[in-house]
């Protein structure tokens, strides 16, 4: 998904702001977390540091 995102933009490569661009719809339905999903994965998303 990522990599259409990129696409989309012009791209022929993926970025990590691809990747934080495409991420609830793509792994929203995939993570079932006790409450409320899309606050787990706005977490994992905010701990995780973005590569250089």
């Amino acid at each position: 998904a990522a990599r259409t995102v990129a696409w989309l933009d012009g791209r022929d490569y993926a970025t990590a702001a691809d990747v934080q661009a495409c991420w609830k719809p793509c792994l929203g339905h995939r993570v079932a977390v006790d409450g409320d999903a899309e606050a787990a994965l706005m977490s994992l998303l905010e701990s995780v540091p973005v590569p250089a």
